[in-house]
This record gives structure tokens, sequence and C-alpha cells, in this order.
């Protein structure tokens, strides 16, 4: 919220930042999540580049909004992305699929996106999670609480994911990068606000 007040009403700078801001505001306690040094109070500033955040996207609270519990969801991520940012319209599964992943098998560790390979490969299923759940994957790194990482289950993540309409995408930046220069986005975010707006 304090990012949104900082672009749109403090300096009315291009809504588009929302996406591509190369700071935050971080208090002592996101500090921990971010890790950086805690700055006494909420304060604009720059995360670790070596963590390619940029915007929302790449902030603990929307990654952790679109998380569950007790692991991520490129899926949720993804969705949110498609259907939010960009209004495109994803159709539910198809009756009877069951949604729900296989349990990892504790002596196999596999990072989410081998898990979510099948979904991939199962015609049923991979006319819509290519288009969410690629977009999610390139945003691995950033864990249930949305800190940085660079393993999922013991495993190296490998974020490099290629989306067709998007390119080739690897983390928040390049989402973010992405996003910005897409015009179904700015005309979702007009869409967005006249609705808002007209109730």
């Amino acid at each position: 919220l304090r990012l949104i007040d900082d672009i749109v009403w403090k300096r009315d700078a291009d809504m588009r930042e929302l996406f591509t801001a190369d700071y935050t505001f971080v208090d002592d306690q996101l500090a921990g999540v971010y890790g950086v040094d805690p700055p006494g109070g909420f304060v604009a500033m720059s995360l670790p580049p070596e963590q390619r955040r940029a915007g929302f996207l790449g902030h603990a609270s929307w990654l952790a909004r679109f998380s569950h519990p007790a692991s991520t969801s490129p899926t949720r991520r993804g969705l949110f992305v498609r259907t939010a940012l960009m209004c495109e319209e994803i159709p539910p599964p198809p009756p009877g699929v069951d949604t729900n992943l296989p349990e990892p098998d504790p002596s196999v560790p596999q990072t989410k996106k081998q898990q979510l390979a099948q979904h991939q490969e199962d015609p049923n299923c991979s006319s819509c999670h290519k288009l969410i759940d690629n977009i999610g994957l390139a945003l691995e790194n950033y864990d249930t609480l949305g800190a940085f990482r660079l393993e999922d289950a013991g495993q190296t993540i490998d974020s490099q994911m290629d989306v067709d309409d998007l390119g080739s995408i690897a983390s928040a930046v390049d989402l973010a990068d992405a996003l910005a220069a897409d015009e179904r986005t700015t005309r979702c975010m007009m869409l967005n606000l006249f609705r808002g707006s007209m109730g």
C-alpha cells in the first residue's frame, strides 16, 4: 500500500512502476524476510539485486498471498497475472479432473517445476497450465513467505521459463519488464479502474 501511495498519489508516476519499481517500503519485520538490515521503521529502500525483485510482484505480501500455507503455488501466481493483470479468461478445469498434485515421494525430492510437469503433459490440463504455470514457475525463487531462496526440496531451482506470449522470464524483474511493455496490461488496468470507479 505504501508503494502504491508513493507511485500514484505522492509522485503521480507512470502506473507501470507498480510492476517495475526497483524499491519498496520495508520495516524491521519485513527486513528479515527480504534479507536486509532492520531500518527502524517503514523506509523506502532498494532490495538486494541478486534477488531480482521488481514492483509488487516481488513483494512478500503478494508472493505469500498467492502461495499455499506449506508450499508455493505457481498455478495461483500465474492465474492472478493472467486474469487480474492481463484480463484474460482462463476456463476452470474440465469436470472430473483431479486438480491435486500427487503427494511427493520423500525419497525422490522434486522441485515444484518437476511436480507440475505432469500438467504440461496431460492433454486435459496442458492448454491452460502452459499459460499460467510457466509464469508462476518463473517466480519459484520466492518461497511461501516471499523470501528469496535458491533451492526447493534440496534441489536447485531452475526458474527459466519460456512463455509463448511474454518471452523468456526467470524472475520478478523479467516478468515486470514483460508486463510493463505489454499493451494488454495497460488496457486491463484501465478496465479495472473503470470497473472499480463505476462499481
